[in-house]
């Protein structure tokens, strides 16, 4: 039996699931350690299937937490870099995505990894 494509909802439900997880892992130390890494992983390919759909990227609400827990996982965890730099990659085309992470004021470009600082920071001043 063949498997089908998930639906374009069903992508952003599974988007929206793993977001719904970065809040806990953000406040509780303990959950962090143990499962900061899945949780992005789940993120992560949820991102990668919206990827060439803007609008539904763009209608993700609660975005701050996204950029926080982004930030985090790049100051604590640099083996992830490559993985965090294609999620980035993909959130640096929306407006609105860079307007959650410009606006707010605990965000640092210098969290995020290295080799994609420049060109987000002159994103961020489009």
């Amino acid at each position: 039996m063949a498997l089908k494509d998930p639906t374009l909802q069903e992508k952003t439900v599974r988007l929206e699931v793993a977001r719904d997880k970065f809040k806990p892992l953000l406040q509780d130390p303990r959950l962090w350690e143990n499962g900061c890494e899945e949780t992005f992983s789940e993120f992560r390919r949820a991102c990668v299937h919206l990827r060439k759909d803007s609008e539904s990227l763009d209608a993700v609400d609660q975005k701050q937490v996204v950029w926080r827990f982004l930030c985090k996982l790049s100051r604590e965890r640099k083996p992830f870099w490559g993985r965090c730099e294609e999620v980035l990659g993909i959130l640096m085309t929306s407006d609105p995505w860079m307007k959650a992470f410009v606006d707010d004021p605990e965000m640092n470009l210098h969290d995020l990894p290295s080799n994609i600082v420049k060109e987000f920071g002159e994103r961020c001043e489009e």
